[in-house]
């Protein structure tokens, strides 16, 4: 009964304070007529908190004061979310039921927030933002943006979005190589190899990146023997020079660096295959895309190192064959957060987990598998001693 009572009371200062300040704002409300639309949120707010035993007045104070607030903020799409999910909080209300009959006749507009667990997008893309977020003191990277047209702040957080999706729906199946001719050791070689070729033709990572990502797509659903997995390799570093390079080499340059063992026949019979097996859908996100958001979103000192750094394990962690299935931002967040802890330059922080959607546990297997490339790597390519003559 003592901790009922105190609830209560608690409730009780709550709802006071609140009606101080819905009162204020309501003598200065410059909007005098609402809407239909808001007269029927009204009523809602009012029915609503009628159930916690409050006051008629304060009731009507609490109507008014949700309107008003989302009057101003142009928040008319998601008033009734909004309204719902405040006035459970406000009130701290267990007995609080939220399958509430929505009477308005404009339906809510979903909406997908970036601040997403990549488990929870296997479910509902379209689902709405948990109001909690919004409660978050969390700054807005994006709002020093506004200005600058090229930096899309106003769709930033819907681009974002899109791409989660896309990793969802072009996502690798893991160990996708089993019963297969070609192995995962095979697939390191090759990679490995493929990292060689672009430095030879001094090409973006991201077109590294993304022949990895058609390596993969193409061969988790067309098996092909181990004699083709080299023309595979150079056909998809073909295909993903063309989309991302502003000079792509020819196939005539791919023909060379195979040392003559595929045609310039072979590389174009096998690119339509590709392209056709892959139904044209090249554009499955690499985890640079979410490292540049990543980087942004940490603002240290140390930003542009933790970048290279952050950017270099991505790189090696393509070699792993057990890392295929992670998703790209998941990769991308696990990399920055190494980065991080070896460069001893910042924890991963309320900012990063809103803006990325992980937190640290759920990029510490992640983390640690990355550090474990990092070894093996490092062992293999120690400096040996110059042996002067």
């Amino acid at each position: 009964m003592t901790n009922q009572r105190r609830s209560d009371e608690s409730c009780a200062r709550s709802l006071t304070e609140f009606c101080s300040l819905a009162n204020s704002l309501i003598r200065n409300d410059k909007l005098q007529k609402p809407s239909s639309l808001e007269l029927r949120l009204q009523n809602n707010v009012i029915l609503i908190s009628c159930n916690f035993k409050a006051q008629p007045p304060q009731s009507q104070a609490l109507a008014r004061v949700f309107t008003l607030r989302l009057r101003i903020h142009k928040l008319r799409r998601h008033c009734v979310f909004v309204c719902y999910y405040l006035l459970y909080s406000l009130l701290q209300g267990p007995r609080v039921c939220l399958s509430f009959s929505f009477c308005c006749s404009q339906q809510p507009v979903p909406h997908t927030d970036v601040c997403q667990d990549s488990e929870h997008l296997q479910k509902r893309a379209d689902a709405p933002p948990a109001f909690s977020c919004l409660l978050l003191n969390i700054p807005d990277v994006d709002s020093a943006d506004a200005g600058d047209a090229q930096m899309c702040s106003e769709y930033v957080r819907d681009i974002y979005a899109y791409l989660q999706q896309l990793e969802v729906a072009m996502a690798i199946r893991p160990c996708y190589l089993e019963g297969q001719e070609v192995s995962g050791d095979m697939r390191a070689v090759t990679i490995d190899w493929l990292m060689q070729v672009q430095r030879e033709f001094k090409l973006r990572q991201e077109t590294l990146l993304m022949t990895v990502s058609i390596i993969d797509s193409f061969l988790q659903s067309n098996p092909v023997p181990k004699k083709y997995l080299q023309l595979v390799c150079v056909t998809a570093m073909l295909l993903a020079s063309k989309y991302e390079e502003i000079y792509p080499p020819t196939v005539g340059d791919f023909v060379f660096v195979s040392d003559g063992t595929y045609s310039c026949g072979d590389i174009r019979r096998m690119e339509r295959t590709i392209l056709k097996r892959l139904n044209d859908s090249l554009g499955r996100p690499f985890p640079t895309l979410f490292l540049q958001r990543a980087c942004k979103v940490g603002q240290v000192i140390y930003t542009l190192l933790e970048r290279e750094l952050a950017s270099f394990l991505i790189e090696v962690s393509a070699l792993d064959y057990d890392l295929v299935h992670v998703p790209p931002s998941l990769t991308a967040a696990a990399a920055f957060a190494a980065s991080q802890r070896i460069l001893g330059c910042g924890l991963w922080s309320a900012s990063l987990q809103h803006y990325t959607g992980y937190s640290e546990e759920t990029l510490a297997p992640v983390m640690q598998a990355v550090i474990r490339i990092l070894e093996e790597v490092t062992d293999q390519c120690k400096v040996r001693p110059i042996s002067w003559r």
